[in-house]
C-alpha cells in the first residue's frame, strides 16, 4: 500500500467536521488523520491495477489466451464463488468509482473463469474447487 502524508497544520487546523467533509468530497481517496494532524492519503484497500496487457471485459477466449501466453496454463477456482455471485448493486448511487470498477473488474473474471469451466478440461473438480487446463479444450 502506497501512502503520502501531509503536515497541514502551518497552514490549517482541520475540525472533524471539516476532515468528514473532506472525506466526502474525496471519495475515491483513502484519507486517515494522525493524532498530530497529519493527512494521510492511502492507496485504495484491496484493489490492484490489472497486469499491464490483460484485458478486461473482452470475453472468456481472450482472458485465456493473455494467461496462456504468460506462461499461464492452469487455473485453480472455488465454483462456490460461480454458484454465489455477490448481491452488490455496482449502479447504484454513493459507491465510489474506483469501488466500482473492483466490483466489475470481479465480476468480469469471475464470469469468464465460469465460461471457460465450460469450454476447457477440468482436470479436478471435487464439488466446490476446480483446475482447469487452459490450453485443452472440452470434449
Amino acid at each position: 500500500m502506497t501512502t503520502l502524508t501531509l503536515n497541514l497544520n502551518p497552514i490549517i487546523k482541520l475540525t472533524d467536521e471539516q476532515f468528514f467533509q473532506l472525506c466526502q468530497e474525496n471519495e475515491n481517496i483513502r484519507l486517515e488523520r494522525t493524532a498530530k494532524g497529519e493527512l494521510i492519503i492511502m492507496s485504495p484497500a484491496g484493489g490492484a491495477s490489472l497486469p499491464p496487457g490483460m484485458l478486461a471485459f473482452k470475453g472468456d477466449k481472450a482472458l485465456a489466451n493473455y494467461l496462456v501466453s504468460k506462461s499461464i496454463r492452469y487455473i485453480a477456482y472455488s465454483s462456490w464463488s460461480l454458484n454465489h455471485p455477490a448481491d452488490v448493486d455496482t449502479s447504484g448511487p454513493g459507491l465510489s468509482s474506483w469501488f466500482r470498477l473492483q466490483s466489475q473488474l470481479s465480476h468480469d473474471f469471475r464470469d469468464n473463469v465460469q465460461q471457460l469451466a465450460k469450454t476447457r478440461k477440468k482436470l479436478y473438480q471435487d464439488g466446490e474447487n476446480f483446475v482447469l487446463d487452459l490450453e485443452i479444450q472440452r470434449k
